[in-house]
Formats: structure tokens, C-alpha cells, sequence
């Protein structure tokens, strides 16, 4: 049972990483910010997480089954929790991308590459 509750703490913690970016003082122009979310948008940047999580998912799974096959419902819940969190707050996770591609691009880089798609 500790054992699920490490594995569950630790995947918590990679989700909540992955949505926490740290802050940034700079203020970014709000038609700046909103195409740079556009390109986010458009290049499903956020995909890299999604299959991560899953992969995570199945990984532990298989792991805390191969040594407690009774803790089954637990884990799958514990999985679901952390997935569906994920969905969740997705958005927020977007937004940050987008706010690190507005302070490192210019309003005229990301425009050019939402052209390309």
C-alpha cells in the first residue's frame, strides 16, 4: 500500500510539474499572447504530455500489478484521477506554452509558421 501511494505521489507530482510553469514577470501584449496560443493550438504541442501520462500510466500499472494484483482497483483509480486532472487543467497547460513562445518569439515568427499549417 506504500508503495501505491509513492507511485501515485510521484505521478501527481510529473502531472502538476508539467501544468506548473514557473511565473513570468513579463507582461505580454494580449494579441501577442493570443496568436502564440493559436500556434500552441495548431501544433499540438501539448501532445507530448498526454502520451507521456499515459505511458506513465500503463508502465506503473503493469509494475504495481506484477507485485499486488489486489491493489487493482486502486491503482486504476488512482490513474483515472490523475489523467482526468490532467484534462482538466489542460488548458492552463497551453497557456503557458503559449506565454513562452510570445516572450521568446516575435509577434511576426509564430504568424509566419501559423501560415505554414
Amino acid at each position: 500500500m506504500k508503495r501505491l501511494k509513492a507511485v501515485t505521489a510521484i505521478v501527481l507530482s510529473l502531472s502538476m510539474l508539467a501544468v506548473a510553469a514557473p511565473a513570468m514577470a513579463q507582461e505580454v501584449a494580449p494579441d501577442h499572447l493570443a496568436l502564440a496560443r493559436q500556434y500552441v493550438d495548431l501544433t499540438d504541442r501539448a501532445a507530448i504530455y498526454e502520451t507521456t501520462l499515459v505511458e506513465t500510466a500503463i508502465q506503473t500499472s503493469k509494475q504495481i500489478l506484477s507485485q499486488s494484483p489486489d491493489l487493482a482497483d486502486a491503482t486504476n483509480k488512482a490513474i483515472e484521477t490523475v489523467l482526468s486532472e490532467y484534462k482538466g487543467r489542460k488548458g492552463e497547460l497551453l497557456d503557458q506554452f503559449a506565454r513562452i513562445y510570445a516572450l521568446r518569439f516575435s509577434i511576426e515568427e509564430p504568424s509566419g509558421n501559423c501560415r505554414l499549417l
